[in-house]
């Protein structure tokens, strides 16, 4: 998963992110996924509070998410994250994760995040992503 579009970034795998056997409990996966997102964001000039003012919209709101536990990881190792986004559709877009610590693979995930705005009756729905932010990551 490398291309002008993927960010590295890494997180120190702490004792209170493991469980009883001292592996990683697995929703921290989840947590550092969303932080390599974020962190994704940044490196476009982007960050969700200033999504909203850009587009409107509530957040970048997650539709799906799913993970593929290939091998475990410990307290006091680095977890070394890849991510991009994989695909774009109408008013979503996939966002894809590759896990490592020391160059060997521990997680795969991915994310479906959609374009969320607060209707005039409070309701949240979908709507259309912009072209501008699309371009931001060479689409």
């Amino acid at each position: 998963m490398t291309d002008l579009a993927t960010l590295t970034t890494t997180f120190a795998i702490e004792w209170g992110d493991c469980d009883a056997a001292g592996i990683v409990f697995y929703p921290n996966y989840f947590r550092w996924f969303d932080a390599a997102f974020q962190r994704l964001l940044k490196t476009r000039g982007q960050t969700q509070d200033s999504l909203k003012e850009t587009y409107g919209i509530v957040g970048t709101a997650l539709v799906d998410a799913g993970a593929s536990f290939r091998s475990p990881g410990r307290y006091d190792q680095e977890l070394t994250v890849a991510v991009r986004i994989a695909e774009w559709r109408r008013a979503t877009f996939r966002v894809e994760y590759a896990g490592s610590i020391e160059g060997r693979q521990v997680i795969d995930g991915h994310d479906v995040r959609a374009f969320v705005k607060a209707d005039p009756d409070g309701q949240l729905s979908a709507m259309p992503i912009p072209k501008a932010f699309q371009e931001l990551f060479g689409a």
